[in-house]
């Protein structure tokens, strides 16, 4: 049965780690054709949507996808991060972004993370709520808190990823969220 990765959230550059080498398996995956992922003509796939930060919800589904069970199940995953459970007025959910990456670099061809609507509203500084203030400046706060990096981020999007300046203890990038866009599609 697949289940989640045990992740240790508060290491930024164990974070950092796993997203590099999420973003290097998407972008090298033989599914991937310019912006896309075309899946292969056979196999099953668990589409989701709106996890934001749900743990458990997470976790289902990625036990449902049964992952380890055939190399021909796919799960395809977005919305994962801007939950209404905050600490402290913040959001943490980075954490599912982490957990995302993880699976995606264990299981490259099985694991497909999309770009939703709070994916682009972080890494483009676009303002979005569910109710419960600017989500975009509540996830801000809580890297600040979790990694003690009270810097403003500002978005460096490139083909691959979504990077801020919260820097892990050696001084790398902070990655954020990763994305299938490439530039020769204008993505």
């Amino acid at each position: 049965m697949t289940a989640l990765p045990d992740l240790n959230f508060l290491d930024a550059d164990a974070m950092i780690d796993s997203f590099e080498r999420a973003a290097e398996v998407m972008m090298a995956s033989p599914l991937r054709r310019g912006s896309t992922v075309h899946l292969p003509a056979r196999g099953r796939i668990l589409a989701t949507g709106d996890i934001h930060d749900f743990p458990g919800h997470l976790e289902a589904i990625v036990r449902l996808a049964e992952l380890d069970e055939s190399p021909d199940h796919h799960v395809m995953l977005h919305e994962l991060i801007h939950g209404e459970t905050l600490i402290g007025g913040m959001d943490i959910s980075y954490r599912n972004l982490a957990i995302v990456a993880e699976l995606a670099s264990r299981y490259p061809l099985q694991v497909h993370p999309l770009l939703a609507n709070h994916e682009l509203a972080q890494c483009h500084r676009m303002s979005v709520s569910k109710g419960g203030g600017d989500q975009v400046a509540m996830f801000d706060d809580g890297l600040d808190y979790v990694f003690n990096d009270p810097c403003r981020r500002s978005c460096n999007c490139d083909p691959r990823i979504y990077s801020g300046n919260a820097a892990g203890a050696s001084g790398r990038k902070w990655i954020v969220v990763f994305t299938f866009s490439s530039r020769e599609n204008g993505f």
